[in-house]
């Protein structure tokens, strides 16, 4: 899995100009599931709940919005799998206290992000 993360000021993304959404102060998560990853499904989401949960806790950040990301590598997981992924996610994620969304899956975004300029607002995990 690859994961960009970044601490936003503002998020939106619509699928045309009439479904536009928009999200204030806190972090969206740019996630490309691998095809390695459904060898170990359950430790893969732990991970990936970790760092979301890491890297949201150096900002005092709950909004987390859960974006599939397929363009971080070469290797793609099936869409089913990925999906699941996902979900999980979020519902896991919900249940800790955090306010998790997911952008609609398998569509082609239009996307604008303002964020803070600091350095530690973005960051990039392989695992």
């Amino acid at each position: 899995m690859k994961i960009l993360m970044f601490q936003f000021e503002e998020y939106s993304y619509s699928l045309n100009a009439d479904q536009k959404k928009m999200f204030a102060d806190g972090i969206i998560v740019f996630t490309h599931v691998e095809s390695k990853d459904e060898e170990n499904s359950s430790k893969v989401v732990t991970k990936y709940i970790k760092n979301i949960k890491w890297f949201a806790g150096k900002f005092n950040k709950k909004e987390i919005i859960l974006h599939s990301f397929a363009h971080l590598s070469d290797d793609k997981a099936t869409p089913e799998f990925a999906k699941e992924v996902l979900k999980q996610a979020e519902e896991r994620l919900k249940n800790s206290g955090y306010d998790a969304k997911q952008t609609p899956y398998g569509y082609v975004l239009n996307f604008e992000l303002k964020m803070d300029n600091a350095p530690l607002a973005r960051f990039f995990k392989s695992f």
